[in-house]
Formats: structure tokens, C-alpha cells, sequence
């Protein structure tokens, strides 16, 4: 985060006209797939003034190594990484688009069923753009090629599609499973 202030407000991290920034302690808080900061003025947080302060959205960092960056004004930043967490958008990156259409699908290795799936997968549209995720063991949603080894003939397992709501249980299933462990 530090490397996005010093290119937002130059090695001194300040604001030309209202001096320097700080972070917020106050409203940082840690989601599974992201760590949300605000920053505002030292001049703002001292004073409790908004005009002094900046005016801005809180700062994103995302724990998959997508860019850090500024969360949308709207939504609210926790609605924002909800969003991202249910598959519903992708993070912001110059007002990038929402996802328009998910795929979920779980991954029927030998002995699996739909109900109780290996893993899930999902496939993600916005803009005409297509990702491919798999949920993985790091609790959170990663590229994968499957459905492109797949394709090729290189996967002998086979995938079936699920509703969003047998997705989520996998996930809550899976996230409950490695707490305990």
C-alpha cells in the first residue's frame, strides 16, 4: 500500500494543498479476500472537518495480487468486496465493468457427485471478457486453465453445472472445514 501512496501522493505522501495523509485506523478493516484502508489528511482527522480533508474512496488490497487500487465510490467498500467475494463483479481497475454473467460448476472426480463436489469452478463474463476461477485451498478465487485442458483433452475429470446457492455452500463448507483444521 505504501508504493500506491508514495505514486498517488509522491515520497512525502501529501497532499500539495492539504499536506499530509495518514491512514485511518479507525476504518481499516480485513475481509478473506482483501485488506480495506481509508486515508484522509492529518489536518481532516485532527480537526474532524471533512472540507479539510479528502474526499476520496478507501483503498483496496487485494490478497489474490490483483493491483491495489481505489474501491468505487458506490458501493459501499464492503458491498463492493462482497460483490467481488460472490462473483458478481471484478476488482475496479478504471471503472471496469461489472460481470454480466457467472457460470458456476463443480468437479466430479471419481466418487464425487453434485452435491459433494472435488471443487468448483466458475466462469466469470464482463465486457465480453471470460475468466476462468477455481476455488482453491487459499480460501479464495484463483485463474485456472481447466476448462481450457479440458477442451484440449488433457482433464479426465468431468465438471457439471451448479446453481450459485450449491456453489456458496461448497465454499462456506470448505472455508468452516480449514478454520477447524
Amino acid at each position: 500500500m505504501h508504493e500506491f501512496l508514495v505514486r498517488h501522493f509522491g515520497e512525502e505522501i501529501s497532499h500539495p494543498k492539504l499536506g499530509p495523509i495518514a491512514v485511518r485506523d479507525e476504518v481499516t478493516r480485513d475481509f478473506d479476500i482483501a485488506e480495506t484502508f481509508a486515508v484522509d489528511t492529518v489536518r481532516a482527522i485532527d480537526s474532524g472537518n471533512p472540507a479539510d480533508g479528502l474526499m476520496s474512496g478507501g483503498i483496496v488490497v487485494p490478497k489474490d495480487g490483483s493491483p491495489v487500487h481505489w474501491a468505487p465510490t458506490m458501493p459501499a467498500v464492503e458491498d463492493y468486496v462482497k460483490a467481488v467475494a460472490d462473483g458478481e463483479r471484478w476488482w475496479s481497475s478504471g471503472g471496469a465493468e461489472p460481470v454480466t454473467e457467472v457460470t458456476y460448476y463443480g468437479l466430479l472426480t471419481p466418487g464425487r457427485t453434485r452435491s459433494n463436489p472435488s471443487g468448483v469452478l466458475r466462469r466469470r463474463t464482463a465486457a465480453g471478457n471470460t475468466t476462468d476461477e477455481v476455488f482453491t485451498r487459499n480460501l479464495r478465487w484463483e485463474p485456472t486453465d481447466y476448462f481450457r485442458k479440458y477442451e484440449l483433452g488433457h482433464n479426465d475429470d468431468e465438471q457439471v453445472e451448479i446453481t450459485p446457492g450449491e456453489a456458496a455452500e461448497f465454499v462456506r463448507r470448505i472455508r468452516s472445514k480449514l478454520a477447524q483444521s
